[in-house]
């Protein structure tokens, strides 16, 4: 049973690509040539902005890893990325935001600029007015402040990111997120309207060269028993192979061992803890660790981390874990620590481990993340997750996540159809919207319903008595991650704090406690 369930959560995390940054490798010492910065005279055509080769990689014993200079990317995952220009609107994750006379455009050194100024590909941080129109995709509001990113770091991304935009097949880009970074390569997600699917590339900082694949593909060809690529860490060392991450690889007599500078090695040369690349075919298997024949295996010492492979080593052979594997693995968003997920296969909780080890104290700290098992019984909550909670009530809109919301109240209606007006919403009433498909890329908003049955109306009593009576200041992007007949469980963010919060409300007495996540 155990089995079972860690099998699906896995599966889960894979497609859900498990957060706010990719899984893969970064890079650390490599210094790059100084790229040119932009003037706000030259924040907008950037033809000329040539990417210089990069120098050669330090020396990683002789880096100071007390100074975050050597990750100098990192703070790109922080920017937003345009993906369209109009003449008058730029194009944001999904959203078209207006650009209009009282809207403030500047460079990071508050110079002005005008929508003239920017293009695709260019990093930006925004802030809007918060008003969203839902009725067309890509969705549309306004901007207040666009501020492009004129750094020489943000520059050398933009024009890499230009380069694929202008060169790569399909339609437009939606949803665009740097989901990871290093000294040489950026990862972008984005969802591709014309197909209606959603890709994952990497992209070369030096070369502007790029790789595209669907998000949904290697699933897909193991699912098939096809051929396949994946990063991750060795964790067992067998006679005829390997386990990196959550597959065993057989050796067979063609397979090729080498570095990723393309020098062959033998078998005895790779450590638990190495972090790889592999190339595989015929995978398959029903239980938690999959089997795959071993095309290529490449150790990938170009990006290996100071004392990571050491430290994944004592974490597998330790005595925390009876049988561990690695799940994933990923860098701090500050790129001072590094992060597995480890799952021991001898744990009957449901319970994995995230295990982060801090570049600067050489110290790692453990997070025990709870898992609830799956009831594959039918419970009066099962489409609880479809409903947004309303945070506050307005003449004309509501606050719901972290903006707020106009609505129609045309399509406002209760769950047996009955049309109702805004004000008939309370601080905790759940709703959702639904839409009419009008052809294969686009829909339209049907309705927006009102769930306000006596069951539902109960859960929204106790959220608006949260929501009014906690005591942690303004807080947004609130949803439910679970109901039951005893409790709710909200998790919601506190301006200005980057960590999520969780709060279990007792529906009997409605008292509540709130702890603070580990983001």
């Amino acid at each position: 049973m155990f089995k079972t369930v860690l099998t699906l959560l896995i599966l889960i995390l894979l497609v859900a690509g498990c957060g706010q940054q990719d899984v893969g490798p970064d890079f650390f010492g490599n210094d790059t040539e100084p790229v040119k910065e932009r003037t706000d005279k030259e924040a907008g055509p950037a033809d000329d902005l040539t990417v210089k080769d990069a120098g050669p990689a330090m020396d990683s014993k002789n880096k100071d890893l007390e100074q975050p200079s050597y990750f100098p990317f990192s703070k790109v995952l922080d920017f937003k990325v345009i993906t369209d220009v109009t003449d008058d609107s730029i194009l944001v994750d999904d959203i078209y935001y207006k650009i209009v006379k009282s809207t403030k455009v500047v460079n990071s050194y508050d110079e002005k600029l005008t929508i003239d100024n920017l293009r695709p590909g260019d990093l930006i941080k925004l802030h809007s007015t918060g008003i969203i129109d839902e009725n067309t995709y890509p969705r549309k509001s306004y901007a207040k402040i666009v501020k492009l990113q004129t750094d020489k770091e943000s520059i050398q991304v933009s024009h890499a990111i230009r380069h694929f935009i202008e060169n790569r097949e399909g339609g437009l880009m939606t949803g665009t997120w740097i989901s990871g970074v290093g000294n040489e390569w950026i990862h972008l997600r984005f969802y591709d309207i014309s197909v209606e699917k959603q890709y994952a590339a990497t992209i070369n900082l030096l070369t502007n060269e790029y790789s595209v694949r669907e998000i949904s593909s290697v699933a897909k060809e193991r699912e098939a028993g096809g051929n396949g690529v994946d990063n991750g860490h060795i964790s067992e060392i067998y006679d005829n192979g390997f386990r990196v991450m959550m597959a065993d690889y057989t050796l067979t007599k063609d397979s090729v061992l080498e570095t990723d500078s393309g020098e062959i090695i033998t078998k005895d040369s790779l450590k638990i803890g190495d972090f790889v690349k592999v190339d595989y075919r015929e995978y398959k298997g029903d239980g938690i660790i999959k089997e795959a024949k071993l095309n290529k295996l490449t150790l990938l010492k170009s990006e290996e981390k100071p004392g990571v492979q050491e430290w994944v080593k004592s974490v597998l052979e330790g005595p925390l874990y009876k049988d561990p594997v690695i799940m994933f693995n990923y860098i701090g968003r500050s790129g001072e620590s590094y992060t597995i997920r480890v799952a021991d296969l001898q744990d009957d909780t449901w319970d994995t481990f995230e295990v982060t080890y801090d570049f600067n104290t050489k110290k790692q700290s453990i997070e025990r993340i709870e898992h609830i098992p799956p009831n594959n019984e039918p419970t009066p909550y099962d489409d609880i997750n479809d409903y947004q909670i309303v945070q506050g009530v307005g003449k004309d809109s509501v606050f719901m996540g972290n903006s707020y919301k106009y609505l129609d109240e045309d399509l406002l209606e209760t769950i047996d159809g009955e049309n109702i007006s805004i004000q008939d919403l309370k601080v905790g009433s759940l709703i959702k919207d639904e839409y009419k498909q009008i052809n294969a890329e686009h829909g339209v908003l049907s309705k927006i319903v009102w769930r306000n049955d006596e069951l539902y109306e109960n859960i929204s009593a106790s959220i608006r008595h949260f929501i009014e009576n906690q005591q942690e200041g303004p807080i947004h992007s609130i949803y439910i991650y679970s109901v039951d007949d005893e409790t709710i469980v909200l998790k919601f963010r506190k301006d200005k704090k980057e960590n999520q919060f969780k709060a279990k409300i007792d529906r009997k007495t409605n008292t509540f406690e709130v702890e603070e996540e580990r983001y």
